[in-house]
């Protein structure tokens, strides 16, 4: 079955994402409620060639490097585990401790990351 789209929508992926973030949408259900704001934001925009996934289009990616993740957890004052599962949905770029491991995977345990972490504020 064949989808049905909204004519005259945004012509790449690219300008369909900007037009998301200036409306400060934040992930698929929220695009799902919203995309009707912008007429020319589609149903389906994964439907576009080369779509990269609703983290990049929407600009909620993860922290790509392990000092991007040390930084944000220091502002946000974070000094344990406990405190990361509290603290980490104060910044959409951190990810969950389970994709934390697969993103970077030098991290064999949270424990380690903490420690590394609590090691690195005490010679700042």
């Amino acid at each position: 079955m064949k989808r049905s789209y909204r004519k005259n929508t945004y012509a790449t992926w690219q300008e369909a994402s900007e037009a998301s973030e200036k409306l400060n949408i934040t992930g698929l259900f929220d695009y799902l409620e919203r995309y009707k704001e912008d007429p020319k934001l589609p149903s389906h925009p994964q439907d576009y060639p080369r779509f990269p996934g609703w983290r990049k289009f929407l600009g909620t990616e993860f922290y790509s490097t392990l000092e991007e993740v040390i930084d944000a957890v220091q502002k946000l004052d974070i000094k344990s585990r406990a405190e990361y599962f509290e603290n980490r949905y104060k910044d959409s770029k951190l990810p969950s401790v389970s994709v934390l491991g697969k993103i970077h995977p030098n991290l064999l345990r949270l424990a380690v990351f903490f420690k590394n972490l609590s090691s690195k504020t005490r010679m700042s």
